[in-house]
């Protein structure tokens, strides 16, 4: 009998578990994002690579004392910029076994001043911004379009920094993708600026 009772309650505690996963994965909120450089083929003038997934994710987290992170993924194989070479290139150059293929960002802890600042119109996001195995601190300039529905936020950063080195054809005789780039990223405005960060 007792035995019984223990598989039981082991089977509930499993079961438990499995709708709290679940549920925490439910949590994560769909954005999109897109990256944009510069491309040189040959002797042409330069034109811009834009990337973009509507796969990222991104939570908000609250932690003590009335303030929240956010944190985001993006798969970098769900990127497309009408090239699938240059995309197969792009996700081979950020994909590691630890990086399991995710382009991340984990904000700084932020307050209702934040949120304050970007109902006003615009604000800044610091945190850190990690592709494949090197994490390096960036700021997105944040803004809340005319419409109040859409906020875009973008920051610019070098794939140098990271210690890596864009994709080339031939030693970048016949073409390669510049170093620098723009990330933007776009989010539903309603749901972050509904957010309250205090339990």
């Amino acid at each position: 009998m007792r035995l019984a009772y223990i598989t039981t309650m082991l089977m509930v505690f499993i079961l438990s578990s499995f709708r709290g996963e679940t549920q925490e994965a439910k949590e994560g909120i769909r954005f999109c994002a897109e990256y944009v450089a510069q491309k040189t083929m040959g002797f042409i003038a330069d034109s811009e690579v834009v990337g973009k997934s509507c796969s990222g994710t991104y939570w908000l987290k609250k932690v003590s004392g009335g303030k929240f992170t956010i944190s985001a993924v993006v798969p970098v194989a769900s990127f497309e910029s009408g090239s699938r070479k240059r995309d197969s290139d792009i996700e081979k150059l950020l994909t590691s076994p630890s990086s399991k293929g995710l382009l991340q960002f984990e904000s700084q802890e932020l307050d209702s001043h934040f949120l304050e600042q970007l109902k006003a119109g615009k604000t800044q996001l610091p945190g850190t911004l990690t592709l494949k195995d090197t994490s390096r601190d960036v700021r997105f300039d944040v803004q809340l379009q005319t419409d109040k529905k859409r906020i875009q936020a973008t920051t610019n950063a070098s794939l140098r920094d990271y210690n890596l080195e864009p994709p080339r054809v031939l030693g970048g005789f016949i073409a390669k993708v510049h170093p620098d780039f723009t990330m933007r990223v776009y989010l539903d405005a309603e749901i972050l600026t509904s957010f309250q960060p205090s339990f």
